[in-house]
């Protein structure tokens, strides 16, 4: 009986532990988003346990709620800073109404998820967006949501929880479809995300959206098409960036791979980029963001998990030499414990940090012009 209590928290070791495939990094996720329902299922489990046994299983019980709880307690380090954070790093004022961490967050679902209305933005390429609606009867800020997958999966419907909480804001949100690898190679992800941003500018008014006020957010390859497509188009016509967990460098990126048991980046790359690094070094130049960094570079946030195995950290210290020397207003968000998509849960500790940051980011950038 206690070997299999044994067993049921060996998981939280996980805590600690790289992942080292891909069941164990989706695993990972769960564990760590998911923490808070583990410590009360471990905690519940005690009861099952009698004299000499119990002593043991308290514990085991000790240790597996210790490290669960490590994730909590640092998400509320980093709360407490936070706001004061985007404050300097980006040179506004904005306090806002909610905490970026809250306990009792994490058991009460309020996201009441919003039906988007389906447009084509692009006839041509047959491409579409989902459009979530501001509530407010003047033109706001439009956040074009651009999603991860390797750049060859995935579509406008993943992790629609923001999209709402954005929405429920007064923030227009357009989560966009664009072409796939290996059928499609970059640079067509960009052409399709820039067609986005012209075509939502265009029918601003129709829209209900301040085209003064276009952000580009991207999650893993979302995040390197937004950055990208962002330092092109410049400050002028794009508000701010905001990338979770992106890979910001694909020159180094491939050079240095991860785990393949994970994800072969490798792969991936080729796939994207149309052949190897010596086959096609133009693309992998082209599609660093760090290379096409100026002057003109919109604000950037940046959200990455310290423990993320499939892209990793580093991309975002080498984002940062660049968008130093151009003086770009610039903020990391760092989470410890979490690795890649975390977010997946809107409501555990990275969704509910990750979600504040990128609403305080928006709201305070729009706010500084006035």
């Amino acid at each position: 009986m206690i070997l299999l209590f044994l067993l049921f928290c060996l998981p939280t070791i996980l805590v600690l532990l790289p992942a080292f495939t891909n069941f164990i990094w989706k695993l990972t996720v769960l564990i760590t988003e998911y923490s808070h329902f583990y410590i009360i299922l471990i905690i519940g489990t005690l009861f099952f346990y009698h004299d000499s046994q119990f002593s043991i299983a308290i514990l085991i019980a000790f240790l597996a709620v210790a490290l669960l709880a490590s994730i909590h307690y640092r998400a509320f380090l980093i709360s407490n800073t936070l706001e004061n954070s985007l404050n300097d790093a980006f040179s506004y004022n904005y306090q806002s109404q909610n905490r970026a961490y809250s306990i009792p967050k994490l058991f009460y679902n309020t996201v009441k998820l919003q039906s988007p209305i389906t447009i084509t933005y692009d006839e041509i390429n047959e491409l579409k967006l989902q459009l979530y609606q501001n509530k407010s009867t003047k033109r706001q800020p439009c956040v074009i949501v651009v999603h991860g997958g390797a750049w060859d999966s995935g579509n406008y419907e993943q992790l629609p929880e923001l999209n709402t909480i954005l929405a429920n804001e007064n923030i227009t949100v357009a989560a966009i479809n664009y072409r796939l690898a290996p059928n499609y190679k970059f640079p067509a992800p960009i052409e399709d995300l820039t067609k986005a941003v012209a075509f939502l500018k265009t029918n601003s008014k129709n829209f209900n959206i301040n085209p003064d006020n276009i952000f580009l957010l991207g999650r893993s390859a979302g995040g390197q098409i937004s950055l990208c497509t962002g330092c092109i188009l410049g400050k002028e016509a794009i508000k701010g960036i905001i990338a979770y967990y992106t890979p910001a460098d694909l020159v180094w990126g491939y050079a240095a791979p991860g785990n393949p048991w994970i994800l072969d980046s490798r792969k991936v790359l080729e796939n994207y980029l149309g052949g190897t690094y010596n086959e096609v070094p133009e693309n992998y130049t082209n599609a660093t963001a760090s290379n096409i960094v100026s002057y003109n570079t919109p604000p950037v946030l940046m959200i990455h998990g310290k423990r993320d195995e499939m892209v990793a950290y580093d991309h975002n210290t080498r984002l940062i030499k660049h968008l130093k020397k151009w003086e770009i207003p610039h903020f990391l968000v760092t989470l410890p414990w979490a690795t890649h998509g975390g977010d997946y849960n809107i409501l555990g500790p990275m969704g509910q940090i990750s979600s504040f940051a990128t609403l305080h980011f928006i709201k305070g950038l729009c706010n500084k012009q006035n």
